[in-house]
């Protein structure tokens, strides 16, 4: 896969965008993540544990490549950007792994700038 390299893919649309075709659903497992407001301003949201993002794996020639699916922000996170990760609970991973509707977790984050 030549030219820039994606890292996100938008929840609402991956399923109709021909990019995304015969990806597998993967889980990526994570401490926090990071955004950037507007100001360039990095902040880090982290779960009580382990978060666990909503992942797309697709094999370009010989290579794989993953991207993390987004959705609107909810909550807190909204005020410091304007997407986030998709976050799952554990007991939603084999819906997501076997294709079946994304259910997001909607906990609480711990939101802390760099």
């Amino acid at each position: 896969m030549k030219g820039k390299t994606l890292i996100n893919a938008r929840s609402e649309t991956w399923e109709t965008t021909a990019f995304y075709h015969g990806s597998w659903p993967c889980i990526v497992p994570a401490s926090a993540y990071y955004e950037w407001n507007v100001q360039h301003e990095k902040y880090s949201f982290a779960g009580a544990g382990t978060i666990f993002m909503a992942g797309l794996l697709k094999k370009f020639g010989e290579e794989w490549h993953m991207v993390i699916l987004t959705e609107a922000a909810q909550g807190k996170n909204a005020d410091i950007h304007h997407r986030q990760p998709v976050l799952l609970r554990q007991e939603d991973f084999p819906a997501w792994l076997q294709g079946k509707q994304l259910v997001p977790d909607r906990r609480e984050m711990y939101i802390a700038k760099e």
